[in-house]
C-alpha cells in the first residue's frame, strides 16, 4: 500500500484505470469525473475568478500525470462503415441510405446519429479492444 494519498492516487490513475469512451461525449464525461478535466493533462493558466476559483480548470496533478488530452480513457476513432464515400451518400435520396447499413452496429446511412461529430461506431471501436488492451500493456507495463 501506498501510504501518500496523492501518490496512490496517481498510480491508480495511471495504471489501473483504463477505458474506452463509447462515443466522444462520454469520454469527455468520464475524464472530467476522473481527472477534473475533460483534457487529462491541463496545466492550470493562472486565471482566477473574483471568488478565487481558477477560471479555466486544470487536470488532477496540475496536468503532469498524462502525457496526452486523453489519459487513459480513449475517445473512439471509427467510423461508421456504409460501404460508400461521403460524396456518393450526400447524393441518395433517403430511402436508399435507410437500406445502407453498418455492418458493425447496425445504424443505417440516413440516421441523424450516423454522422455527428460526436457518435461513432461502437461495435467497432470495442473490437479494437484487444489492440487498445496491448497498447496499454506496453505503455504502463502492466
Amino acid at each position: 500500500m501506498i501510504p501518500n494519498e496523492e501518490e496512490r492516487r496517481k498510480r491508480i490513475l495511471q495504471k489501473m484505470i483504463f477505458a474506452i469512451g463509447q462515443t466522444k461525449f462520454t469520454s469527455y464525461v468520464a475524464r472530467r469525473t476522473l481527472y477534473y478535466c475533460s483534457d487529462a493533462n491541463r496545466k492550470c493558466d493562472g486565471i482566477k475568478a473574483s471568488d478565487g476559483h481558477y477560471v479555466n480548470g486544470y487536470a488532477i496533478g496540475n496536468g503532469t500525470w498524462f502525457n496526452d488530452k486523453e489519459g487513459n480513457i480513449k475517445t473512439p476513432t471509427a467510423d461508421h462503415d456504409f460501404g460508400y464515400t461521403k460524396a456518393q451518400l450526400d447524393s441518395m435520396g433517403k430511402e436508399d441510405k435507410r437500406k445502407i447499413k453498418c455492418p458493425f452496429c447496425g445504424i443505417n446511412a440516413n440516421s441523424v446519429y450516423a454522422n455527428t461529430l460526436m457518435n461513432s461506431c461502437i461495435i467497432r471501436n470495442l473490437n479494437c479492444f484487444v489492440t487498445c488492451r496491448i497498447y496499454f500493456s506496453k505503455e504502463t507495463g502492466i
